[in-house]
């Protein structure tokens, strides 16, 4: 458990006295680091997305300052070679922060977003069955349609058969490998409100992803730490990581909405 912001609701168990909303500050914590080149977290024939509603949401914590230049680095991949594939990445020749499905048969794009300057960002990508949202640090961001259309594609489209290879930190397909931090990666099986979105980047400690909070059912959660009982645990939906990421301490700096 760690707190990129300091601000957290009342009457969590495990989070007294911390107050305040939006602050601005920075921690140290440890996640899952990779090195860009060859390190990744993954698990095979997964199936995250069996029964899920065609609704659903991605968030995790990204630490970019470790960025190579020019390189596009992915950070989150589910890939079903049979119907399709889910990926956010970074693009850091351009600051486009990416959303795609297939073999980018659909991508749409937050357009120069500097993630690589200042330590850990929330992202979370939304999705209603027909259309992606996109937040980054809380705040709902425009999308621009570089490939196809914002079609929405989410985990029952990718992944109905439960055959699917989930990559944290990598893209293999597309030789695409992410270089710096990740943490506290959910998973939710309907569309979080903007509200729930602030919330959690408000909050900042993936414990709340388990806090019943009327936030939705968390369908997959790993802490990424070994606060939380390793780097590929599952702290729920039971999908073990694997693969050769490691834990390290990272120092995240954040300004508050």
């Amino acid at each position: 458990m760690h707190a990129y912001h300091p601000a957290r609701p009342a009457g969590l168990p495990g989070l007294s006295g911390l107050s305040g909303s939006g602050a601005t500050g920075y921690t140290n914590d440890r996640g899952a680091s990779f090195n860009g080149t060859t390190q990744y977290l993954s698990a095979t024939n997964v199936s995250i997305g069996v029964g899920a509603p065609a609704s659903g949401t991605l968030a995790f914590w990204a630490d970019l300052t470790d960025i190579d230049a020019l390189s596009t680095q992915a950070m989150f991949v589910l890939d079903d070679t049979a119907v399709g594939r889910l990926t956010v990445r970074f693009d850091e020749a351009t600051n486009n922060l990416d959303i795609a499905s297939g073999a980018d048969a659909n991508v749409v794009l937050n357009a120069a977003v500097d993630l690589a300057t200042s330590g850990f960002h929330h992202i979370a990508v939304t999705s209603n069955g027909s259309r992606w949202l996109l937040y980054v640090d809380g705040t709902l961001r425009t999308l621009t349609v570089e490939a196809g259309s914002n079609a929405g594609i989410w985990l029952d489209d990718v992944n109905p058969n439960g055959a699917a290879e989930l990559y944290i930190g990598a893209n293999q397909a597309a030789a695409q490998f992410f270089k710096g931090t990740l943490d506290e990666i959910g998973i939710w099986n309907s569309e979080l409100t903007a509200a729930n979105i602030t919330s959690l980047y408000n909050a900042g400690a993936g414990v709340i992803y388990g806090v019943a909070r009327d936030i939705g059912t968390v369908l997959n959660y790993w802490s990424l730490s070994t606060n939380q009982g390793g780097i590929t645990a599952a702290q729920a939906g039971g999908v073990t990581l694997t693969n050769n990421a490691v834990v390290a301490d990272a120092v995240g700096v954040l300004t508050g909405p």
